[in-house]
């Protein structure tokens, strides 16, 4: 019979003070991945990213088909900077499910940073044929916005209202989008 480990955060009072518990707790039971999963939570509070790396690497091994581990590892490598490697985690996501919308914008947002303009802007379009909401056309307007496209950037905030009448931010993008429009004519 599995043994539940809860750790009491009444107690713990520092990340480093919960990095000890996991890692007690590991120690004891090496092949519970919510542990490995609990510490690189840790780590991530901490900022120590490459040690969360190998705690959710640990945590795929023990179970390789969980895409959640694969976007802790994607956001972790991307706040280290290694673009190539958090593409690489979300397209492992996309060999699982080809149909992950949030892979698809993880590689787009990346793509948006490395002002890879046409590919973000595919990938965004994919995302949105995926599913289509609110969230996924504020991005996508918001990526037309950078670009200076303001009349594509406000279609898609339209898109956003329809499903979302009230939606204050996509009401307040879209009136920059339209002021920017009137000015730039």
């Amino acid at each position: 019979m599995k043994e539940n480990i809860i750790i009491n955060y009444n107690v713990i009072t520092s990340p480093e003070d919960e990095i000890k518990c996991y890692t007690k707790f590991i120690t004891e039971h090496p092949n519970t991945k919510e542990l490995y999963e609990g510490r690189a939570l840790a780590y991530i509070t901490n900022q120590e990213y490459e040690k969360a790396l190998t705690d959710y690497s640990k945590a795929l091994e023990l179970d390789p088909k969980n895409t959640y581990y694969l976007f802790c590892r994607a956001d972790c490598y991307g706040k280290l900077n290694q673009w190539d490697n958090a593409v690489k985690e979300y397209k492992k996501i996309l060999e699982i499910d080809d149909k992950d919308a949030d892979a698809y914008r993880g590689i787009a947002e990346i793509f948006d940073m490395q002002q890879k303009d046409k590919e973000a802007e595919d990938l965004y379009t994919k995302t949105l044929s995926i599913e289509n909401n609110v969230e996924n056309y504020f991005i996508r307007a918001y990526h037309y916005m950078k670009k200076g496209e303001y009349k594509k950037a406000h279609s898609d905030l339209e898109n956003a209202l329809k499903l979302a009448p009230n939606d204050e931010s996509v009401l307040y993008l879209k009136n920059i989008a339209f002021k920017k429009m009137k000015t730039k004519k």
